[in-house]
């Protein structure tokens, strides 16, 4: 996940004032905002681009080699114990099936 300066929060108002967000490509900016999950700006000094998101998969690769990943009737169960039928056909649709391939199983509320 990634730092995300969303509209009326302090960070967005910091990330104006420092020029990380260009106030005169303000509607872009706001327009291309998704979820923590989705790379939007970046608010390091310490890393390019690049190497923030390189750090972020380093960290994900090294998670991912010590867990050992649920398979689908398992990971359903355990939503589905959690949410019960509040999960109810959320996890059989399509967008957010890629969603969680793409990003992880924390998509369901």
């Amino acid at each position: 996940m990634f730092a995300t300066p969303y509209p009326g929060t302090a960070l967005f108002e910091q990330a104006l004032a420092s020029g990380r967000i260009d106030r005169a490509a303000l509607h872009s900016f706001v327009s291309s905002l998704g979820d923590a999950r989705d790379f939007v700006v970046n608010l390091t000094d310490a890393f390019s681009d690049d190497e923030l998101k390189g750090k972020r998969q380093e960290m994900m690769d090294e998670v991912c080699s010590r867990v050992k990943p649920l398979d689908e009737e398992e990971y359903e169960g355990r939503i589905k114990g959690l949410f019960g039928e509040l999960a109810g056909g959320h996890l059989k649709d399509n967008a957010l099936m890629k969603h969680r391939a793409m990003h992880g199983g924390i998509d369901l509320f």
